[in-house]
């Protein structure tokens, strides 16, 4: 079972109010170990979440993508090459940023 700070220092005998030594601390440190081990305080779960998480996102992603296709087509010459170079802004200013952001760890 996952036994909280409190619980593991008092089935040792040791208070929380006063500190923890080194040798308390050695004492603590195969419970605190067999702990981790065992894997007692792990709570598994949510993956289906998750997973629910990114079908949807991905889904709004793609749908909105299609609509984007969709309405470019239907829109005026002027609000199209706005939309145009302002895409083409974003998309330079995307790969730039994320070149930089890739060259600064060798630099």
């Amino acid at each position: 079972q996952c036994l909280n700070a409190s619980s593991v220092l008092s089935s040792h005998g040791m208070s929380q109010n006063v500190g923890v030594s080194i040798g308390d601390f050695s004492i603590l440190c195969p419970a605190l170990l067999h702990q981790i081990d065992d894997g007692a305080c792990i709570v598994h779960g949510g993956a289906e979440r998750a997973w629910l998480g990114g079908f949807i996102s991905i889904t709004i992603i793609s749908l909105l993508s299609l609509l984007g296709i969709v309405l470019i087509p239907l829109m005026g010459k002027v609000f199209f090459k706005f939309l145009l170079s302002f895409l083409v802004a974003l998309a330079v200013g995307t790969l730039s940023g994320d070149a930089l952001l890739h060259l600064i760890p060798h630099v």
